[in-house]
């Protein structure tokens, strides 16, 4: 975590850990996407 200068102390329903989660969820629709 300390490489990719991101706090991960985030509590699950803030803000904070929302923009993660978004993050985290397009960078693993973007793969399926380019297959059709």
């Amino acid at each position: 975590a300390s490489r990719l200068d991101r706090n991960l102390k985030n509590r699950f329903g803030s803000a904070a850990y929302a923009a993660e989660e978004l993050i985290a969820l397009s960078g693993q629709s973007a793969p399926c996407l380019s297959l059709h």
